[in-house]
């Protein structure tokens, strides 16, 4: 998502849309979350990392590791990763960054923040920001405006303190070809994969799992837990009290009329003939050829949309290439460049895009124009209902507040206001209710509020909120019998994935004394598959990302075919064999130059950008509280 931010504050436009979104900052909050003992979970330098912004962390890269394994990242999985232990070591180095960047007088201001945010698409509507798709997107991506912006002021700080403590290193000609011939070159190997799985006799006994239960304690903590009541007020409930007239719909549409800008957009048809972007000049040759001969086809009189089903490579070939009604912003910048300089029905020559070659016809022109008052009236109304609705929603709920400050608990509170209390069983702060708003903002805040205490209105999308922690427990260590199943799976796993390493490292060694791979996989029951070609930073066909095959594949040679170890992976354990290499040629190394330059030049970045974090690390003082230390760094109890 920070791919997002770049600066672009230039236009007197944004300049007054900057007072907007100061103003849209300002209204949620901009700044740290509280930092009280029972949400911390380490200090860096004395500055508190919460448990709320731990949550965060971590549910993000549960989501990333889930979007990489699709959907399959199982509990065994998580631990290999250890995302618990990357999420904190994360929020660590970017809190030692902060510290630096200040150090250094460095700081990132709200105009600018503002105006990096500003300048996203994304956040857009009517070619210029809109907050309520700022707001939108942000749901979307489970991010409260808080989270987000203090996450983006991060980034766009790192980026400062990176600059002007190290610009960019200077690369020869030498270094990135070098460089290009490396990340182009191309791997082949066998394989044979051992799934844990396959060993389905195993047994644990209960021995076996109280020793590892006692070797393996802190896998098994709890987390803190907290029960909470709310109350919650949720615009809906008032609509039906709201009556809107035309005048104030008539006022509405003159005070946003850029709302009912309809851009220009273009009817078009395409024929796609694909193309990779780093093909040879033969097959970009041979694809352009296809793509003109079909060109010259329909403008000689064939029908296009024909055309466009028999030999388009695109998914709109089944409706005769239709595009429909298409914006310029949202398609790839040659094909808009061309598509909206065309007059309706005329046919276009090829046009190179990352996709391809396309062929355009444009069948129809539709000049940008305001919706007329009686077009935009029906939404008007909803429009103004629902602001009507969340005004009365706010006013109820800062009287709910009042009633609450003036009342012990908030079961009492409710019965005055003539309400009802809502309760949550307990929770940890990484898993709330799904039945409660905005499920991980409302947990932030629940473990953020000290017990007995009222939290201030808090704004969700589905209401306003007004929570009491009513009980919490601490994070412990459950008795052995008390996860004495859990840990009986766990043992059966860890003997599972044991033995298929044993299996792998047994073929392996027969492998390097001169045995036949197809024979021994035979033995086994397991079939011997060929990945076919793929290059460092690809993936690798029938197995996916794994970036520890990849390594040791790109380490064998004819004269060494068989890797030291085999591979264990998240899911399997393998065995791999050299099948052959490719060598990328002069003339494909010289066309990669540039982006190779680019590249190795991140790559020194990244590299220094670690090293910093280092040397930043050796100085700092860390202190863990204890179910978040990690295993080779002492907890703030032992230091």
């Amino acid at each position: 998502m920070l791919s997002y931010m770049r600066k672009n504050a230039t236009s007197w436009a944004i300049k007054v849309l900057l007072g907007i979104i100061v103003l849209v900052f300002v209204f949620w909050g901009i700044g740290s979350f509280g930092q009280r003992p029972m949400g911390r979970v380490a200090t860096v330098n004395g500055e508190v990392i919460t448990q709320g912004q731990y949550s965060q962390m971590y549910k993000r890269l549960v989501q990333f590791y889930e979007r990489q394994f699709q959907g399959r990242l199982d509990r065994e999985t998580e631990k290999k990763l250890d995302i618990s232990g990357r999420a904190l070591s994360d929020l660590v180095d970017s809190r030692l960054w902060d510290q630096k960047a200040r150090e250094m007088g460095l700081s990132v201001s709200p105009e600018e923040l503002a105006a990096n945010i500003a300048s996203q698409p994304i956040f857009w509507s009517g070619g210029r920001f809109s907050p309520a798709r700022y707001q939108q997107v942000l749901r979307q991506w489970n991010y409260s405006g808080e989270n987000f912006e203090d996450e983006v002021r991060a980034a766009m700080l790192h980026d400062k303190l990176l600059k002007t403590i190290a610009p960019n290193a200077h690369l020869s000609s030498t270094e990135a070809k070098n460089f290009a011939a490396w990340a182009k070159r191309e791997m082949n190997v066998y394989y044979v994969a051992f799934d844990p799985s396959r060993y389905t006799e195993v047994e644990a006994t209960d021995q076996e799992a109280k020793t590892y239960y006692d070797a393996h304690k802190e896998d098994y903590r709890t987390d803190p837990m907290v029960k909470v009541s709310y109350l919650l007020f949720r615009p809906q409930d008032y609509a039906k009290d709201v009556q809107v007239t035309d005048q104030q719909k008539r006022a509405y549409y003159e005070d946003h009329l850029t709302e009912y800008e309809v851009p220009r957009t273009v009817e078009a048809r395409h024929i796609l003939i694909k193309v990779a972007q780093d093909a040879s000049d033969t097959d970009v040759e041979a694809a352009r050829t296809k793509a003109a001969d079909l060109a010259a086809r329909a403008k000689a009189g064939e029908d296009f949309a024909e055309l466009a089903k028999l030999y388009s490579e695109d998914t709109s070939a089944p409706k005769g290439g239709d595009l429909g009604a298409i914006e310029k912003k949202a398609v790839v910048k040659p094909f808009g460049d061309k598509a909206f300089s065309m007059e309706a029905g005329e046919i276009s020559d090829p046009v190179r895009t990352l996709f391809g070659w396309h062929v355009i016809k444009v069948e129809k022109i539709n000049d940008e124009r305001v919706k007329s008052y009686e077009e935009a009236a029906p939404g008007i109304e909803e429009e103004i209902r629902t602001l009507d609705a969340k005004d009365r929603a706010l006013e109820a709920a800062d009287k709910g507040l009042d009633t609450c400050l003036g009342s012990d608990t908030l079961d009492k509170a409710a019965a005055t206001l003539h309400k009802k209390a809502l309760q949550t069983a307990f929770f940890p702060e990484v898993s709330p209710p799904p039945t409660v708003p905005s499920p991980m903002e409302f947990a932030g805040n629940a473990f953020e509020l000290p017990q007995n205490e009222y939290s201030s209105v808090l704004d969700f999308p589905e209401g306003y909120c007004i929570m009491q922690v009513d009980a919490t427990k601490p994070s412990a260590i459950p008795p052995f019998d008390e996860v004495k199943a859990r840990v009986l799976a766990d043992v059966k796993i860890e003997k599972r994935r044991k033995m298929a390493e044993d299996a792998a490292g047994k073929m392996l060694a027969e492998l390097k004394a001169g045995k036949n791979l197809e024979t021994l996989a035979g033995e086994d029951g397991i079939t011997v598959k060929e990945t076919g070609f793929f290059t460092r930073t690809g993936s690798i066909p029938g197995i996916g990302q794994e970036s520890e095959l990849r390594d040791a594949a790109f380490l064998l040679t004819t004269k060494n075919p068989y890797p030291e170890k085999p591979v264990v992976a998240p899911d399997a354990v393998y065995v791999i064999a050299y099948a052959g290499a490719n060598e990328p040629d002069e003339k494909a190394l010289a066309a990669d130059a540039e982006q190779a330059a680019k590249t190795l030049t991140q790559g020194k970045e990244n590299a220094l950008a670690q090293s910093i974090t280092e040397s930043l690390r050796a100085k700092a003082r860390i202190e863990y509280e204890p179910k978040f230390a990690p295993k080779t760094e002492k907890s703030a109890d032992e230091t």
